[in-house]
């Protein structure tokens, strides 16, 4: 599996993303806790798709490909290739003060002999 997020800077709110949270601009988790803040209980992940090609799309791309996906792909119509994911946050190195939307991709690496 792989996985790449992209953050895009926005002028949400504190209390709508993350970051707030994570990066301790809404004060500290004990303090959180005490206060039963919503935000405990929310995941973050607004929005989710999965993404398989079609047997013509998996021909373009090659006999090597082609091979991985009959082996690995083909037989199984629930697991997707790609899954994309919109979330109101970033886990990695944002300005200071700025919330961030990231989409990220977590692909399904064929199994390679």
């Amino acid at each position: 599996m792989s996985q790449l997020a992209y953050p895009y800077l926005n002028n949400m709110e504190v209390t709508d993303t993350l970051d707030g949270l994570v990066f301790g601009r809404l004060g500290s988790l004990e303090d959180l806790m005490k206060a039963n803040n919503k935000m405990l209980g929310w995941n973050g992940q607004q929005i989710q798709g999965k993404v398989r090609p079609t047997e013509e799309e998996v021909a373009q791309l090659g006999p090597e490909f082609q091979k991985a996906w009959n082996k690995e792909f083909k037989d199984y119509p629930e697991k997707p290739l790609v899954v994309f994911s919109v979330v109101a946050g970033y886990a990695g190195h944002t300005p200071p003060n700025y919330e961030v939307i990231s989409i990220s991709n977590i692909r399904q690496v064929p199994w390679r002999p």
